[in-house]
């Protein structure tokens, strides 16, 4: 028998199929139809191969069975004879099997367009091969397998197992439980009304729309796209990139050489990846996102975030929560976060902007910019030059290896401003006191200079050091700066900083 001719003809779509057959008719042709009583609750099990396979519910209580059989090449009309549709209906399940017949015959090709109507609620397993199968209608557990053709799955109720092999799964509009599986083919599934879902797809694109309840997917080799789904949806993916939006749960993703979009989930978000770019957009609940060699970009967090990107670039924007974030090797954007910002970075440019809560960084090789901070402030950093501006709180700054710069500071004690501490080595301090001065304050430059706006009393210059010790105004703040190889710039600052806080 030829295979490929085989094949080409249960490729064909049924319009296809209907204007091949108006032009050139088959050499062998035979339909078939038999109706068997069936028992209540009596399940079916239909093995059929080569040909379409089509399942409906049944008006009468009664299976009803159709088929027609078509042959081409040489002695088509004794083999067509042979080929049989066998029906056991005192088989619990209720059996139904096409046979065909053993043959040498290369020049033979053959299908069976098999079509079974089935009386209410009952049990189905099907299994099928080379060919298209559709299901339609009907309620109870089902159980498929289908290889090389198509499976379409629409109105069922009740819990659906599929598994399909080289070729498309779909399921529309079903209620229940499924697990579904493909390997080389796209897997949909539209409007499910209700039940747990897991699907498993492989070297295949994966859709899914409209869910009420939860999802579980495993999917490598194929695209990924989830919508629309009002349960939690819980993700193990590799290579393959994916789309999640408009999700009424929790999201958990745990993938790999992926790129992942995220665009409005009302629960939670849990991300793990790799080699790939992150992105999240109006997160209603905590996100925490690991992400190693590819950018991370987190918008609209209603809730904490939780960051961490090693081998790219990190842009975080509008946290409600607090932030926690660990950077390497790239670029740390991060804007408006409404907590505290726990920041480590290494071997990164960081810049950062309007943090109402505390901030606190841990640097290592990291150049860092940081504009308006509420609350205290605090950094230790290394190999990076620091630059800073409108600091409410308290000032506490530790550089190693480079210069500090600092403008629009406060002091007040009542405000909790009471301390401005910035050191560093082989650097300058750079520093504007908020007017009017009023602070006790200590610097000290090695193998520098104190340089400064204001007429401080008493500083001490010996070979390699100059220091000083003074009370400038009331003294509301400890200000204390320290170089030990470099000099300092104390300047007047030209933005005035009343003592509460406030800024003009």
């Amino acid at each position: 028998m030829k295979l490929a001719a085989i094949l080409f003809s249960l490729c064909l779509g049924e319009e296809q199929g209907t204007q091949l057959a108006a032009v050139q008719k088959a050499d062998y042709e035979r339909e078939f139809r038999q109706s068997v009583a069936i028992e209540a609750q009596q399940a079916v099990d239909i093995e059929h191969s080569f040909g379409l396979l089509q399942v409906a519910e049944s008006p009468d209580n009664e299976v009803k069975i159709e088929a027609k059989i078509v042959v081409d090449g040489d002695h088509a009309e004794p083999f067509g004879e042979q080929i049989e549709i066998e029906i056991d209906p005192r088989a619990h399940p209720l059996r139904i099997r096409t046979r065909y017949p053993e043959s040498d015959n290369e020049e033979l090709s053959y299908h069976v367009r098999l079509r079974v109507e089935i009386p209410g609620a009952r049990d189905l397993r099907t299994s099928h091969s080379f060919g298209d199968t559709r299901i339609a209608g009907l309620a109870g557990d089902l159980h498929c397998r289908s290889s090389n053709g198509d499976l379409l799955i629409e109105g069922w109720e009740g819990e659906i197992e599929a598994h399909q092999a080289f070729g498309n799964l779909t399921v529309r509009d079903a209620t229940g439980n499924a697990e579904l599986t493909t390997s080389n083919g796209n897997l949909t599934l539209r409007d499910h009304q209700d039940g747990e879902l897991r699907v498993v797809t492989a070297f295949g694109d994966l859709s899914v729309a409209d869910c009420k309840g939860g999802l579980r997917l495993e999917c490598s080799n194929g695209d990924v796209e989830v919508r629309e789904v009002e349960g939690t949806v819980e993700s193990q993916v590799g290579f393959a990139d994916q789309k999640y939006r408009d999700l009424g749960g929790s999201l958990v993703v745990s993938s790999a050489n992926s790129e992942i979009q995220v665009e409005t989930v009302v629960g939670a978000v849990e991300i793990e990846n790799s080699f790939g770019k992150v992105s999240l957009r109006d997160v209603g609940g905590e996100a925490v996102v690991r992400n190693q060699n590819g950018d991370l970009s987190a918008r609209e967090v209603k809730d904490d975030a939780d960051l961490e990107v090693a081998f790219g670039n990190l842009d975080l924007l509008h946290c409600g929560g607090k932030a926690r974030v660990r950077a390497q090797n790239g670029v740390a954007k991060i804007r408006d976060v409404a907590g505290v910002l726990d920041l480590s970075a290494s071997f990164n440019n960081v810049d950062i902007e309007q943090v109402e809560g505390d901030c606190i960084i841990l640097g290592e090789n990291t150049p860092i910019e940081l504009r308006d901070v509420r609350g205290n402030l605090k950094i230790q950093n290394s190999f990076g030059p620091v630059e800073v501006r409108d600091v409410r709180g308290s000032c506490v700054i530790d550089n190693g290896n480079a210069n500090i710069q600092a403008r629009g500071l406060a002091y007040s004690r009542q405000s909790g401003a009471n301390r401005i501490d910035l050191r560093t080595s082989f650097g300058v301090i750079d520093v504007a006191l908020p007017e009017p001065p009023s602070c006790e304050l200590e610097a000290e430059a090695s193998f520098g200079t104190i340089e400064t706006d204001y007429d401080l009393p008493g500083i001490q210059k010996s070979v390699n050091k100059q220091s000083c010790r003074c009370k400038l105004g009331n003294g509301e703040a400890e200000v204390t700066l320290r170089v030990k190889s470099g000099s300092v710039f104390i300047r007047r600052d030209a933005q005035f900083v009343h003592r509460s806080g406030k800024v003009n």
